[in-house]
């Protein structure tokens, strides 16, 4: 029996798959440089309003009533007897130690809400002594901060509860009730100046950034990726079609 040549057939079924990830690739490296230029507007955005001449308190409630960002806001604050507030314990960790931030009610009225949610500042784990609290003191004091926007859970942050008193997350609505606070605005203020001065082992010790992004750090890959693709599939295609006897 002679041997006949067998046409090859063009492999439509793999050139479609590798068109549609190949597209894959390449609208995930163009959304990854998007994401990078909203992040650079963000910290640039984020970093002129650190620097600012800080705005009152209420002034800054106001804005977040009226639905402006005031994430990253300096402002001063006078809150009634902030030194001897109940507090809770946020878990943090600081200098590479670990320890709690603690967070009070400045309960000053404004915009609506009944104040809002203060990070006093931060308690290294072998530090055992706390402030003293009396919900009776209504002496005012006067603090420097920047209002931060609350802090994300997933699935891996432990549950506050009796067994677990810390919390691990800033998560405003649950601290404000664990503190009796009704309507607390929708973000907290990290203090900058000291809401205790008697207590050296209270210190302010600032958040991470957390505008600072990696968005973008990865378009290269994607698009390299999309190449390779390319690359393999116009080699895997040349040599289909140059054809087998059978």
């Amino acid at each position: 029996m002679n041997d006949a040549a067998v046409r090859p057939r063009f492999p439509w079924g793999a050139t479609v798959a590798a068109a549609i990830v190949f597209a894959i690739c390449c609208g995930l490296g163009v959304w990854q440089l998007q994401r990078k230029a909203e992040k650079s507007r963000d910290v640039a955005r984020d970093a002129a309003m650190q620097h600012a001449t800080p705005a009152p308190l209420p002034n800054a409630l106001a804005a977040a009533a009226s639905g402006k960002d005031v994430n990253f806001m300096r402002v001063t604050a006078t809150c009634p007897g902030l030194d001897r507030a109940p507090f809770a314990e946020l878990y943090a960790i600081a200098d590479g130690r670990p320890g709690v931030r603690l967070i009070s009610a400045c309960r000053s009225p404004a915009a609506g809400y009944d104040g809002v949610l203060v990070d006093r500042g931060f308690i290294d784990g072998d530090v055992k002594a706390r402030p003293v609290a009396d919900n009776a003191s209504v002496a005012p004091v006067t603090i420097a901060g920047v209002l931060r926007a609350p802090g994300k859970a997933n699935a891996f942050t432990p549950k506050h509860g009796p067994k677990q008193p810390l919390w691990f997350s800033r998560d405003v609505a649950g601290i404000a009730g664990q503190l009796g606070f009704a309507k607390p605005a929708p973000v907290m203020l990290i203090a900058q100046t000291s809401s205790n001065p008697g207590m050296a082992d209270l210190r302010q010790v600032a958040l991470p950034t957390e505008v600072e992004s990696h968005k973008g750090e990865y378009a290269p890959t994607w698009f390299g990726l999309a190449l390779v693709l390319a690359a393999f599939y116009a080699a895997f295609v040349t040599q289909r079609l140059r054809g087998k006897k059978a």
